[in-house]
């Protein structure tokens, strides 16, 4: 059993009143009452052991690398016109909700796919690169798709969001040239033209031949290195070649684009502090500082507003160490060094399982759509760490009868809210949910 160090306060979290009952707690009692400091749950015996020998995480970033970078080699798209035509298909036959409460129509989902024009697919097909943040769409449309009145933040456009720098095949074009199509190396989908430059051979060398920084915090910035202009912030989990190491920073290489937007490959410095050689040593002490900073961070479904959802907060976590995350969390639950499935245990069968095989900070713990990091135990009690939305109370009948919002990244027991509980209402144990258990590193001999 590990040792709590302290109580770490919560700043207080909103409550949605309008599911039934009124006199909740203004958040749930795990953000109360558990450290939400990752560093309270690290065994000292344990805490500085590398889970991996040098050779095999410089095998596994060599993976990661080559896994990111891989776009630029395509020569042919991977999804045929059939699954890209399948979204347009299958939301015409629900097109959902607008951001004004009104629904979209069918006809709408019809003017979308005529844009698209796939006559011609697929009409583009070369390497680019991000020059902004970029959310990539399911359909070529900023406007959201919400299931219903009280949707949000469930925007179902929304796939996923790229960082500033990531490499992406063009696949094809809208009619009118301002949506593109593009794959990167875990997901396919529509985003702004103006967001993506077009890559050269000696662009996309520069990059290929390494090595490269990695970014440990969100919203560094970045600046020319020449003249010391802003260029744009770096998330969590980016990566950049090195160029050189100086007293106070880095020099790194990036891409912006030209007035023909063509990707131009320039100079440009960090400053020291949230950034390291890639990888970053996969320590249970490393991570644990990597939990530090994606904690509290809010809850964006597909990466809305700039935000993470469950898998999205895993991936970046890992990122730096060159641990390669799919985006899906499903996908993710299937990666590692081995996965054990829990799907028909009985429940404390699951948590004898996870409490004996699973190892703290490296072991993901998946239900069907949520994934976590299982971080540890106090009193018999399985900790995770997981990004999630709300919390919901129900009755016999399957009704909300209350709904906490947590909204962010946090580290809380199996059984969040389950203080709101009462004789006719249950809030779900995500221990009789789980799956699988997916081992993040093979386990030692």
């Amino acid at each position: 059993m590990l040792k709590i160090r302290g109580i770490v306060p919560l700043v207080v979290l909103a409550l949605i009143a309008g599911c039934g009952w009124s006199d909740a707690a203004e958040t749930i009692r795990d953000l109360r009452t558990l450290p939400q400091d990752a560093r309270a749950y690290l065994s000292p015996a344990s805490e500085a052991q590398p889970a991996a020998t040098a050779e095999d995480q410089e095998r596994l970033d060599a993976r990661y690398n080559e896994q990111f970078l891989s776009p630029w080699r395509q020569t042919q798209p991977r999804h045929g016109v059939d699954e890209v035509d399948r979204s347009f298909k299958r939301y015409r036959k629900a097109p959902g909700y607008a951001e004004n409460g009104r629904p979209h129509t069918p006809e709408w989902i019809d003017e979308l796919r005529t844009l698209a024009r796939f006559e011609t697919y697929p009409n583009a097909g070369y390497p680019g690169m991000t020059i902004r943040p970029a959310d990539v769409r399911v359909l070529p449309t900023k406007r959201p798709r919400f299931g219903g009145l009280n949707g949000y933040p469930f925007d179902l456009f929304q796939q996923t969001a790229l960082p500033v720098n990531t490499p992406v095949y063009v696949v094809h074009a809208t009619r009118d040239k301002d949506w593109l199509l593009v794959e990167t190396a875990w997901v396919v989908g529509w985003i702004p033209a103006e967001d993506v430059a077009r890559m050269s051979e000696a662009g996309i060398r520069a990059w290929e031949r390494g090595p490269y920084v990695t970014i440990l915090r969100d919203a560094v910035p970045v600046y020319g290195a020449a003249d010391g202009m802003f260029l744009f912030h770096a998330p969590l989990g980016a990566m950049f070649p090195l160029a050189k190491a100086r007293d106070d920073g880095w020099e790194v290489l990036v891409t912006v684009a030209n007035e023909k937007r063509e990707a131009v490959t320039r100079l440009a410095f960090v400053a020291s502090g949230p950034v390291a050689r890639k990888p970053l040593p996969l320590t249970p002490r490393n991570i644990a500082g990597q939990i530090n900073e994606l904690i509290r961070e809010p809850y964006g479904w597909g990466g809305l507003n700039g935000s993470r959802d469950c898998s999205a907060t895993l991936r970046d976590l890992f990122a730096p160490f060159g641990i390669w995350l799919p985006r899906n969390s499903s996908e993710q639950a299937r990666q590692g060094g081995g996965v054990i499935n829990l799907k028909r245990l009985r429940p404390e069968v699951r948590k004898e399982q996870i409490l004996s095989r699973g190892i703290p900070f490296l072991t993901l713990l998946w239900e069907p759509g949520h994934i976590m990091l299982y971080v540890g135990s106090v009193q018999d009690e399985i900790l995770v760490f997981h990004n999630f939305w709300s919390v919901k109370a129900r009755d016999r009948k399957g009704r909300v009868q209350q709904k906490v919002i947590v909204g962010q990244a946090a580290i809380t027991t199996l059984h969040p809210g389950e203080e709101l509980e009462g004789e006719t209402v249950r809030t779900s144990n995500r221990l009789h949910a789980l799956w699988a258990m997916t081992m993040m590193v093979p386990p030692a001999p």
